[in-house]
């Protein structure tokens, strides 16, 4: 399985454990019990140790490529679209790590009966600031997920169909899932008006806790952000010096249609020659190898490139694509190599789709040029009625020796001719 498989596998994961948990959420406009049991049923799904250990290591396979993406790219001028996927994607482990140390790890290991109602109360009456994360939250991990399944499914046929319906129901989950949040708040702090009610509920949930272990919990998630911040550091200077050594051990020579010709150093894509030197080149899905709108036609240099992986095979069948047919953002030519981008700058979803590419087909072809003898003087020398009436009679024998011939030239049709 590639490693663009494994994130999507990954992402799905993720995908239906944020699902669940914004129903949650959203199940609070009815009330804090409705939250509650909603709760309960989720957590016989996930909370059993075969789907405890798959979302624990989606979500590690899946931030953890997030990094090798930053480490794998050759630049950064992304489009914005991509930014904003990149920057939510960093973010959320910076907000969540909180949230997932204080309602899920804690009560798991240390054994506090931390109910919905618990949750939401500990979040607003100790640290309100909690609540905005958490809103904070549901709309940076439904930005990211949107953005990642549109720019995974935008090329599929099924998708441009359904996309209206399907992000309609995505923003209207993440609108009642903060109403829920905001409204199960509002019930708590009208509790919270009876004087030793929250000491009450703190008093059933810790009861038989080791609190000085829970408070030590507490502590780690300060520590765990350090880490991911030292390791976002470390994945920006091995970039650096990653571009350091591809310089000093070669450059080749990318000459595009038009005669432009760049330089770039040995290791990056078609596609990244393209985006560093400010050349527009289409790319729906942002260089991953799944619409096939970077698609070039490679006139020099084709057997200096490394065969296609499985993955581009695949997208390449799919669209029929000829021989020297390659995906700019998975080919990484080691010599001076002469390419022909085959879709527009501006290729939508629905060319992707299509086989070959503006450029079309190379193929050989006859062309046979008739004209009337003497056409000049006969157009000047009649009326236009009649000149229409001799060109229309022309025309209709010329097409009618097309049709029969089906364009080819015959001995019979060239002897009548």
């Amino acid at each position: 399985m590639t490693l663009n498989k494994i994130n999507i596998v990954a992402g799905l994961i993720v995908a239906v454990f944020v699902l669940t948990h914004t129903i949650n959420h959203a199940l609070g406009l009815w009330s804090l019990q409705a939250a509650e049991s909603a709760r309960q049923l989720f957590g016989l799904l996930w909370r059993n140790p075969i789907a405890t250990w798959a979302l624990a290591g989606a979500l590690i396979v899946h931030l953890g490529l997030a990094y090798h993406a930053v480490f794998r790219r050759s630049h950064l001028r992304l489009p914005p679209w991509e930014w904003t996927r990149l920057i939510f994607a960093f973010l959320i482990p910076f907000v969540l790590v909180r949230h997932v140390t204080l309602s899920g790890v804690i009560p798991r290991v240390e054994g506090v009966a931390a109910d919905y109602l618990f949750i939401i109360a500990s979040m607003w009456l100790i640290d309100p600031t909690a609540v905005v994360l958490q809103g904070l939250l549901l709309i940076v991990v439904w930005g990211h997920l949107s953005i990642g399944f549109h720019f995974w499914l935008r090329h599929r046929a099924w998708y441009a169909r359904s996309s209206p319906y399907l992000h309609t129901i995505a923003a209207g989950l993440v609108v009642l899932s903060l109403g829920g949040l905001a409204r199960s708040v509002a019930t708590v702090d009208a509790l919270a008006r009876d004087p030793g009610w929250f000491d009450g509920l703190k008093q059933r949930a810790f009861d038989g806790v080791d609190t000085t272990r829970a408070g030590a919990l507490a502590e780690t998630p300060p520590t765990v952000i350090g880490g991911l911040l030292a390791l976002l550091a470390a994945v920006l200077v091995a970039r650096f010096v990653r571009r350091w050594y591809r310089t000093r051990h070669g450059r080749i020579r990318v000459t595009f249609a038009g005669g432009r010709t760049v330089v770039m150093p040995v290791g990056a894509t078609l596609l990244d020659a393209s985006r560093t030197n400010g050349i527009p080149h289409a790319s729906l899905c942002g260089g991953r190898g799944r619409c096939s709108t970077c698609r070039v036609k490679v006139t020099i240099g084709l057997d200096d490139l490394d065969p296609p992986d499985a993955e581009e095979t695949r997208v390449l069948a799919g669209i029929e694509a000829d021989a020297d047919v390659r995906l700019a953002c998975q080919s990484r030519p080691r010599r001076d190599v002469t390419v022909i981008p085959l879709l527009s700058p501006n290729a939508t979803a629905q060319e992707a789709r299509r086989p070959g590419g503006l450029e079309g087909r190379e193929q050989r072809v006859a062309i046979l040029f008739i004209d009337l003898r003497g056409s000049t003087r006969l157009g000047e020398r009649r009326l236009p009625y009649d000149v229409v009436h001799i060109l229309s009679r022309f025309f209709a024998e010329m097409a009618d020796a097309l049709v029969a011939t089906k364009g080819a030239t015959t001995p019979s049709s060239t002897a009548t001719a």
